[in-house]
């Protein structure tokens, strides 16, 4: 992996902006957009070092978005690459995705799924967005997602945001979703043929034989609850800005996430 100088965008003064450096993307299987690539160089340059090892890599990403993406809600500033890369630069729906929790702390399960999907991908390794379904607090099945990624040859599964869900209690992480295999994970979330009329994209997920050595929990410190609505205001205020010095952008470009 290597980083690239980012400069973190300052939603205040979005005119003074520099663009983006363009990375190198030739090793990467999903990632496209040179802006969307920035915001996620720069998170690995914070996380990641030389020392680890590809375990510690994943668990360091997933504590990241469990521990920073505090708000579980609809994503903002999933269009931002339009205002502040090259608007012709089309990102696919999982970098779109990606942005709000990265840049903002917030998110919905397809947020999480997509950033630590991203974020795996540019750090080389291979991994795959799963929709699915999991239990609601009523004990119903409601509309889910999460991912699947590989190490050491083998697939398993991780669900930062239905973590995120249980240590808000007691502010331990215990990894229940880290690195899980099929079996373990079937307890509480339904994907694949496990649902009804699954699509081609989800009767393609690969299988997950068994599960990573545990993790010991470990206590930690979220983020505070970041403010949506002051964020909302600024995104609104840089497109405004955006606007009144550059032609128009059109139509946004249709990007939806795979059922």
């Amino acid at each position: 992996m290597r980083a690239i100088p980012a400069k973190e965008p300052v939603p205040s003064s979005p005119a003074q902006e520099d663009k983006p450096q363009q990375p190198d993307l030739s090793h990467c299987r999903v990632i496209q957009n040179y802006y969307v690539c920035s915001v996620i160089d720069k998170t690995l340059k914070k996380l990641i070092t030389e020392e680890m090892d590809d375990y510690e890599k994943l668990l360091t990403v997933y504590r990241h978005l469990v521990c920073e993406v505090s708000f579980f809600n609809e994503p903002l500033g999933t269009d931002l690459w339009r205002y502040r890369g090259d608007p012709k630069n089309i990102p696919s729906v999982y970098e779109a995705r990606t942005l709000s929790p990265l840049l903002y702390g917030i998110g919905s399960c397809e947020d999480y799924a997509s950033a630590f999907v991203t974020l795996c991908d540019r750090m080389g390794f291979e991994a795959r967005y799963v929709p699915g379904l999991t239990y609601s607090i009523e004990g119903k099945l409601v509309p889910h997602a999460w991912a699947m990624v590989r190490l050491d040859g083998s697939w398993y599964h991780a669900d930062p945001q239905l973590e995120d869900n249980i240590i808000k209690a007691d502010r331990v992480l215990k990894y229940r979703y880290f690195l899980k295999g099929d079996k373990e994970m079937s307890a509480h979330h339904r994907w694949g043929t496990l649902v009804e009329q699954p699509s081609e994209y989800a009767l393609a997920l690969p299988q997950c034989p068994e599960s990573y050595k545990a993790t010991p929990p470990e206590v930690v410190v979220q983020a505070p609850r970041p403010n949506r609505e002051r964020i909302a205001k600024q995104i609104n205020s840089e497109k405004t800005v955006y606007a009144q010095n550059h032609a128009p952008l059109g139509e946004l470009p249709q990007l939806t996430l795979p059922e």
